[in-house]
């Protein structure tokens, strides 16, 4: 089993997967971005349910964010939860108990991306 080499990659395998809203449109993150995302728990079968990129975010105030706003990610289903484990379902308790038996350590980098930075495609 292999590990995304970052965030872009697993959006791209929940993208693949139809597990992905991507919003492009703008949204207001005060008054739009939760709710748009909670109606899918208010009548969808959890397998239907899917991690959220919103891509223009403003606030009541007028501000934008040059940072895209990922929702739900691992928490949107089991489905979506495995999918960035890597694993079926039925393997995520294994896989974690692995984990935890076998720690990664830290690896220091000098050089990352800073903020401001185009990371999601």
């Amino acid at each position: 089993m292999g590990y995304y080499k970052n965030i872009q990659e697993h959006i791209l395998a929940l993208e693949r997967n139809g597990k992905l809203v991507r919003f492009r449109e703008p949204v207001n993150k005060d008054t739009e971005l939760h709710p748009m995302v909670r109606l899918q728990f208010r009548g969808l079968p959890e397998e239907d349910r899917k991690a959220w990129l919103f891509e223009n975010v403003y606030d009541t105030r007028g501000k934008t964010y040059d940072m895209p706003v990922l929702i739900r990610r691992p928490g949107a289903s089991p489905q979506v939860y495995a999918l960035g484990m890597q694993c079926r379902v039925s393997d995520i308790g294994e896989k974690w108990q692995k984990a935890m038996r076998h720690p990664i350590d830290p690896i220091m980098v000098k050089d990352a991306p800073r903020a401001g930075d185009r990371l999601w495609g």
